[in-house]
């Protein structure tokens, strides 16, 4: 490598470390989380104004949720870099299952990625529709 280059590099590496920089200075690093009902009901109200949640369960680690919704329908609320990511759906547009104190919900929308949601006990009881086996 001729010295020419190694400044070259020198200076990239530099200005990739400032950019770096630049973003956790401007708050990039910050990440959405929901710390309660609340702010469930804040994420499905701007997504479905007027759905009135019934029943939620909220990520031991605030990144995601689900809700029963008073229509029958659920939400899903997942936390993305500094935001929400709000989805409502009936029971047979999702597919749940419990894995290693993990809730892991997979829907028929490709556009929203898979939710998990880490629990202590058990599942609450009006989860059981969405994980009822499917042919």
């Amino acid at each position: 490598m001729s010295q020419e280059e190694l400044l070259v590099t020198l200076a990239s590496g530099a200005a990739v470390l400032a950019l770096i920089f630049i973003a956790w200075a401007l708050g990039f690093r910050d990440a959405a989380r929901l710390d309660g009902e609340d702010d469930v009901r804040r994420a499905l109200a701007a997504y479905e104004p007027g759905a009135v949640i019934e029943a939620c369960f909220i990520d031991a680690r605030g990144r995601g949720a689900l809700a029963q919704l008073s229509d029958g329908r659920y939400g899903a609320v997942r936390a993305m870099a500094d935001g929400f990511a709000v989805r409502t759906f009936r029971a047979g547009a999702a597919r749940v299952k419990t894995r290693r104190g993990r809730l892991v919900a997979a829907f028929a929308d490709v556009g929203f990625p898979r939710l998990e949601v880490r629990f202590e006990g058990a599942a609450p009881a009006w989860l059981a529709p969405l994980m009822e086996e499917r042919s």
